[in-house]
C-alpha cells in the first residue's frame, strides 16, 4: 500500500503534456503581442513623423509667399496689393518657392532636398529624404474677375512612405488689408 501512494504522488508531481502545451501557446500569444505592438508603435511614430515635417514644408509654402506680398508692400512704386495681386493673377498656376529665395519659380516635379547639417529643406543644396517630399504652391484668383481683393494659396505636400504615396494640402486667402 504504501508503494501505490508513493507512486501515485509521484504522477502527481510532474506537468502533464497538455498543461504544457497550454503553458506554451499562452506564451507565444503574449510574446507575439508585444511584437505586433511594438511594430504598430514604431510605424506609427514613423508616420506622425512624416506627417509633422510634411505640415511644417505646407505652411512654409504659404509663408514664403505672404513673405513675397510683404515685401512687395515696400515697393517703390507705391502701389503695394494692386502690384503684386496684379502680377499675381497674370501668373495663376503652379509655382516652387524655397525659404530663401523671393521669387516664385516654375512648377516642376522636384523633390526637396533635406540638408542634415542646417536640417532645413530646399531645391538647391542636401540630398534626397528618406520620403521624398515634393511640394507645389497654386495660386487662384477666388474673386469676381478684376475685384481685386483676395488671392487663394494653396500649398500641397506629397511624400512616401511605407510604399504609399501621401499627400497633405494647407490653403489661405490673403487679402487687401492695407
Amino acid at each position: 500500500m504504501k508503494k501505490d501512494i508513493e507512486q501515485k504522488e509521484k504522477k502527481q508531481a510532474g506537468f502533464s503534456l497538455v498543461e504544457v502545451m497550454v503553458s506554451l501557446y499562452i506564451l507565444i500569444v503574449g510574446i507575439l503581442g508585444v511584437i505586433i505592438l511594438t511594430t504598430t508603435t514604431t510605424k506609427a511614430g514613423a508616420m506622425s513623423s512624416s506627417k509633422l515635417i510634411a505640415a511644417n514644408l505646407a505652411q512654409e509654402g504659404i509663408e514664403v509667399v505672404r513673405n513675397i506680398r510683404d515685401l512687395n508692400y515696400e515697393n517703390p512704386e507705391g502701389c503695394a496689393w494692386t502690384c503684386w495681386h496684379a502680377a499675381v493673377s497674370a501668373a495663376l498656376g503652379s509655382y516652387l518657392v524655397q525659404y530663401d529665395d523671393t521669387a516664385l519659380r516654375p512648377f516642376a516635379d522636384t523633390p526637396l532636398l533635406y540638408n542634415p547639417t542646417s536640417g532645413l529643406y530646399s531645391y538647391t543644396s542636401g540630398s534626397a529624404s528618406k520620403y521624398n517630399f515634393k511640394r507645389v504652391i497654386t495660386l487662384a484668383d477666388t474673386n469676381p474677375p478684376n475685384s481685386g481683393t483676395s488671392t487663394k494659396i494653396v500649398s500641397t505636400v506629397t511624400w512616401t512612405a511605407n510604399g504609399q504615396s501621401h499627400s497633405l494640402v494647407v490653403e489661405d486667402d490673403f487679402w487687401n488689408w492695407r
